[in-house]
């Protein structure tokens, strides 16, 4: 059985990462604004600063399916703003007015730290007999070393309402990659969106009561 280790991340993130058995997983953490009053959120642009275009376009692409699901109308920045625009939000204020988006969400990568798994040493014996036809043993060890696993990447998600330029909800998540983009993603899209919903963000359709 292998053991997960990240070296230089946070005991918490740590503890994460070994409860999963270094399956892609997302955490997070949120602050936002109490006293900001509304409706909640109902067409959003999702925005991520990442010079990989992939990357840019799989989590945007993930969040807004996810939020889309939560019955909210959402748009990636690819769609409507060409890769290369390198403008700031203030910047892009008249394209997100003739969207007609009443909020921002804008993503950055603030780091990243290897993730790594023990392999423990196992001794195989092999019997077999020589030329002489005589028994012997031979034995093989391998493993006891640390090989990387996959990245843990460190992300800041920022809400700002449009009508205002108001910073109204902001997420810390920490989001292990194993190889499976898509699980990576999608993880770390939920907890997002998950997180937004729980805070009365989102203007999400009610339920027809029984």
């Amino acid at each position: 059985m292998k053991i997960c280790r990240l070296l230089g991340a946070m005991c918490a993130l740590a503890a994460l990462m070994t409860l999963v058995s270094c399956a892609s997983r997302s955490s997070l953490s949120s602050w936002y604004d109490q006293n900001y009053r509304s409706a909640g959120f109902k067409n959003i642009c999702v925005l991520m600063r990442n010079d990989d275009l992939s990357i840019r376009r799989d989590v945007e692409k993930g969040v807004v399916e996810k939020l889309s699901q939560q019955g909210i109308r959402a748009i990636s920045s690819l769609d409507v703003i060409s890769p290369s625009d390198k403008r700031v939000r203030e910047q892009l204020e008249s394209t997100f007015d003739s969207l007609g988006v009443d909020a921002i969400m804008i993503i950055r990568e603030t780091g990243q730290e290897d993730l790594e798994e023990f392999v423990p040493e196992t001794t195989y014996y092999k019997v077999y007999d020589d030329i002489f036809n005589e028994g012997r043993v031979e034995k093989t060890t391998e493993g006891g070393y640390w090989e990387k696993a996959g990245v843990v990447y460190f992300t800041k998600t920022s809400l700002f309402a449009n009508d205002t330029d108001k910073l109204v909800w902001e997420g810390r998540s920490q989001t292990a990659y194993d190889g499976d983009r898509n699980a990576s993603v999608g993880s770390f899209a939920k907890e997002v969106v998950n997180d937004l919903v729980a805070h009365n963000l989102l203007s999400t359709p009610r339920k027809d009561s029984k």
